[in-house]
């Protein structure tokens, strides 16, 4: 399990700690690393699964949050349909997690309601907040470059932000950013497990994007 981290002095003490999850980008994503990991044959593994209680926990502990802070996680989690079988979203849910499904788009498969969800969740949840003098961390598992502006709105806000993604899924947008966007993303290097139902040792990247004033 990875080391709890411990925060600065200076740190803000969070109230909340907010997630949103990009189900399909995890997915997906998950299951190349597994195959890249493994030196499978195939591009994709389709026998990768994640745990989703895990996975908060994973994120909950490596925000920079002391280790003997207890904070509740609200976890929303967004995906699209399929899966038809209901089991996995029960599961899911069972971890504490609020499960959000769309329809794909019938023509081109895509999952642009999804995205368009988790920005206008994530944006509204932070003015809330914001306006509501509510202090918060704000985690979003994505590496999809459309995400970008909704993590800049928040950190604008004042918020931390953590941006999450497999190594082989995170949009240069993050990594190298624009002009605009490189005082506001810090890329960090250090590399988390993910202990997973089929897999312990993938890397998962990791974005900051430290609160502003």
């Amino acid at each position: 399990m990875p080391r709890k981290t411990t925060r600065t002095a200076t740190r803000k003490s969070a109230q909340q700690i907010r997630i949103y999850i990009d189900d399909s980008n995890l997915w997906i994503q998950g299951q190349k690393a597994s195959a890249q990991k493994h030196r499978y044959r195939v591009e994709s593994d389709p026998t990768w699964r994640f745990d989703a209680g895990k996975l908060k926990n994973v994120l909950t502990q490596n925000c920079g949050l002391p280790a003997d802070e207890d904070i509740k996680a609200i976890v929303d989690l967004y995906g699209s349909t399929p899966p038809n079988v209901e089991s996995i979203w029960t599961a899911i849910e069972s971890c504490d997690v609020r499960v959000h499904t769309f329809e794909r788009s019938p023509c081109t498969s895509r999952e642009k309601e999804v995205d368009a969800e988790i920005i206008a969740a994530s944006v509204s949840d932070a003015a809330d907040l914001h306006y509501g003098g509510v202090s918060a961390i704000f985690i979003i598992v994505s590496g999809d470059k459309d995400l970008i502006r909704a993590v800049l709105r928040i950190a604008k806000r004042g918020f931390e932000t953590h941006v999450w993604s497999w190594a082989n899924g995170m949009s240069g947008a993050y990594t190298q950013p624009k002009e605009d966007c490189l005082r506001l993303l810090r890329w960090s290097t250090r590399l988390s497990r993910v202990y997973a139902s089929r897999i312990t040792d993938i890397a998962f990247n990791h974005v900051e994007v430290p609160e502003t004033t």
